[in-house]
């Protein structure tokens, strides 16, 4: 038993390997948007942060290759 990113397991899984992933109980998601104190940019840091927290972003987002 191991952790491993999801996107990853799944390749294995679709490559026939006999591997399975268990999400009771575990973490999902620990994505978080950060602003370092001090940043120079931080009006536009801001910005990114709630465009790509919306939702058509966040569709839009997962339609992308998997990451790992």
């Amino acid at each position: 038993m191991t952790t491993v990113w999801n996107a990853r397991m799944t390749t294995l899984q679709e490559q026939s390997v006999p591997a399975g992933i268990t999400w009771n109980p575990g973490l999902s998601n620990s994505d978080a948007w950060g602003i370092p104190k001090g940043a120079e940019n931080k009006a536009n840091a801001m910005k990114f942060a709630a465009f790509a927290t919306l939702p058509i972003p966040q569709a839009r987002w997962r339609s992308l290759p998997r990451m790992a």
